[in-house]
């Protein structure tokens, strides 16, 4: 009996440090996950700052692109308006040149 007593006493004693080196383990393993964790998401923040600094960039360069445009159509419509005055401005000068013509011709047939 007093063997089994022993053997068992051992076994305790086996499985008490298995179970103590298991607890070392598992505290060390969660202490390497944090750590992993925090650098991870120290990662994400500073990949979302130039996320967001690109972003701000974008919205910039869109400004300035909607701006010029806006300067673009201004000048398409000063040049439409300036081809649709010189297109009555040169009718009118067609329409005069109409009027004279017969009265040239008219006069000059006169002449001869």
């Amino acid at each position: 009996m007093e063997i089994f007593g022993i053997a068992i006493t051992f076994f305790s004693l086996i499985i008490a440090y298995q179970t103590w080196q298991n607890g070392k383990w598992m505290k060390l393993t969660i202490s390497k996950i944090d750590e992993h964790i925090k650098d991870m998401d120290e990662r994400h923040t500073k990949l979302l700052a130039k996320m967001d600094e690109h972003l701000a960039k974008m919205d910039e360069h869109l400004a300035k692109m909607d701006e010029h445009l806006a300067k673009m159509d201004e000048h398409i419509k000063g040049l439409s308006n300036l081809i649709v005055e010189e297109a009555r401005s040169t009718r009118e000068i067609l329409d005069r040149i109409d009027k004279r013509i017969p009265e040239k011709t008219a006069y000059l047939i006169k002449e001869k």
